[in-house]
């Protein structure tokens, strides 16, 4: 009973925690993408989850031994371990996201391996604690989940910059050629050297406007003068004595 929980139970939710990672993320997007054929999925996975587990189980009890080594044997152990296991957890991830074959999917683990066996090496010495490995069982599924899920966002920055700098490459093409975007000779200001002051006549307008300014003029300049004959007045009138 604990091995059929083990070989079916446990990876339907070992796979609905790391999805659950990738939604947290706001990584839906990527879920939905490969979305259909939910039949083949699941066959690729069952098929790939068998191969990974018999290769988990011949290694574990091969490399066995080296627990009795102290430290140093646990520390072999975790590492020639650590590469199988991560590949086991991130293949859900190849097989039923991203649609890989199982054989290109360890291709792709083969050419990480410095990758995979850090983070798995931790991985395994964490499950080998008693009783605390059936917390970091899950915690090391939550871990490599937030790993894809960096790299994803990566991936999604990178493809970003690149439209951005085909935009602007466009752009640049555009102008170069006096397409859209281009200032043509006739539409750029004129220099500083071609600048004349204006003339009076510019400034009050026309003859026109010309008379009808000293006809107001002439019309208020009795006002102008009153303050020059009140002054006048003033200093003819005797200065007051104490």
């Amino acid at each position: 009973m604990i091995v059929l929980f083990y070989l079916i139970i446990l990876p339907i939710y070992q796979d609905a925690l790391f999805d659950r990672v990738l939604k947290l993320r706001g990584l839906r997007h990527v879920l939905e993408a490969n979305r259909g054929n939910d039949v083949a999925k699941c066959m690729r996975g069952v098929n790939g989850g068998l191969f990974i587990l018999v290769c988990q189980i011949f290694v574990l009890i091969v490399t066995l031994p080296l627990n009795l080594i102290p430290i140093l044997g646990q520390i072999l152990y975790a590492t020639i371990n650590g590469w199988i296991l991560t590949f086991g957890i991130r293949f859900h991830y190849d097989a039923e996201i991203r649609n890989m074959p199982v054989s290109q999917s360890r291709r792709e683990a083969w050419g990480r391996k410095s990758e995979y066996t850090s983070f798995g090496a931790v991985a395994v010495g964490l499950e080998m604690i008693p009783i605390a490995n059936l917390l970091f069982m899950w915690t090391n599924i939550v871990g490599c989940a937030l790993w894809v899920a960096d790299e994803i966002e990566k991936e999604e920055r990178r493809q970003v910059q690149i439209a951005e700098g085909q935009l602007q490459q466009q752009q640049q093409q555009q102008q170069g050629s006096g397409g859209p975007g281009s200032i043509s000779a006739s539409s750029r200001p004129e220099s500083s050297d071609s600048y004349s002051p204006p003339n009076t006549t510019a400034l009050l307008g026309s003859n026109h406007h010309q008379q009808q300014y000293q006809q107001l003029y002439q019309e208020q300049e009795p006002v102008l003068q009153q303050p020059a004959q009140i002054q006048k007045g003033l200093s003819m009138m005797p200065a007051h004595r104490k």
